[in-house]
């Protein structure tokens, strides 16, 4: 993911460009070995072009999050819960790892004692969904995608779900 800032105009060439990117890994060192190559291939490029040494490509760090990773205890805590609320077909268990962005769980800090859920609700119209799943796509609305979707009669489902949530952690619905 990611953007490209560079020059004024088509018939200029710039003299610095600008690329962000946001990069996904579910392995720590799968991270430094992308780092790494980045950095390489940016200096290989511009010394190969004869750049001065105090021209060549900087790599600032905007930031980074580790891989969101449910507490397996919890989900399987929540979902008997959820799939009272949404039916066993509305309720999606084997969604697929993902990377998205997400720093949610960074919330907790240091408290490795506190368990995590981060749940998805449905945001596609239900006909879309649908759709999308007979052609074969698994997961074809979520965030951080250029095919998300957003069906506001969806709001009403995430109360309903978050509270049922909640009312499972204060002590369950019995």
């Amino acid at each position: 993911m990611g953007s490209v800032q560079a020059g004024e105009d088509n018939n200029v060439i710039p003299g610095e460009s600008l690329l962000k990117i946001n990069l996904r890994w579910f392995n720590p060192a799968v991270r430094e070995t992308l780092i790494k190559g980045i950095r390489s291939i940016n200096e290989a490029i511009a010394r190969s072009y004869g750049m001065p040494e105090n021209q060549l490509p900087t790599l600032t760090m905007k930031g980074s999050t580790t891989p969101l990773i449910n507490d397996k205890a919890l989900v399987d805590r929540l979902n008997p819960q959820l799939a009272n609320l949404v039916g066993q077909k509305g309720l999606i268990e084997d969604f697929p790892a993902t990377t998205a962005s997400e720093d949610a769980h960074l919330l907790k800090g240091d408290n490795q004692d506190i368990q995590f859920d981060y749940a998805f609700v449905g945001i596609a119209e239900p006909a879309l969904f649908a759709k999308a799943q007979s052609e074969g796509k698994t997961v074809p609305f979520s965030n951080h995608n250029a095919n998300f979707q957003v069906d506001l009669n969806a709001i009403p489902l995430g109360t309903k779900v978050a509270s049922t949530m909640v009312m499972e952690l204060l002590g369950g619905t019995k």
